[in-house]
């Protein structure tokens, strides 16, 4: 017999959730490594002046400030490409909810993840992020939850899962 459904929820990606899931993802994803391009652009920012004030010639500061600015820039743009890639596709995925596992169906097919093999839960304001493994995730909108509610969902990932919370 399975177990009784807790919560469920239906929700339909859009071109918001797509963006919000990438930003969120990719500033997950490359956190150290924003960290190390900043130091590293920081360093070029000083060596620009330094080449500046040194009278070399300006083709060298213009280089390590257009470095720089790459640096930091890129890493915090780099959702753009995949989120352009899918903004416009429309899936509409079913969640339900049990004790100790979940399903989620969507285009014919259906799947059963547990709770112990979830790799990471992320909530935001608007969203559970249910990652399955670091590369893959499932996205619940808070406002298509139909059966329970986000707290009670907020509950039982928090207890069964690696649960983070974002802003």
């Amino acid at each position: 017999m399975k177990d009784e459904k807790i919560i469920s929820a239906s929700t339909e990606t859009n071109p918001m959730l797509y963006k919000n899931f990438f930003i969120m993802y990719y500033s997950e994803k490359l956190a150290a490594v924003k960290v190390v391009t900043l130091i590293i652009a920081i360093i070029m920012f000083v060596a620009a002046l330094y080449f500046y004030y040194s009278d070399f010639p300006l083709i060298w500061t213009g280089v390590f400030m257009w470095i720089g600015l790459l640096l930091i820039i890129y890493p915090r743009n780099a959702y753009r490409k995949p989120y352009r890639r899918m903004k416009n596709e429309r899936v509409t995925t079913y969640f339900d909810f049990y004790a100790d596992s979940m399903t989620e169906r969507s285009g014919g097919s259906s799947e059963s993840f547990k709770y112990s093999d979830i790799y990471r839960t992320i909530e935001t304001n608007q969203y559970f992020y249910i990652f399955h493994t670091p590369e893959s995730a499932s996205v619940v909108e808070k406002s298509d939850i139909n059966l329970g509610d986000a707290d009670g969902l907020r509950a039982l990932l928090k207890s069964k899962t690696n649960y983070k919370r974002r802003k």
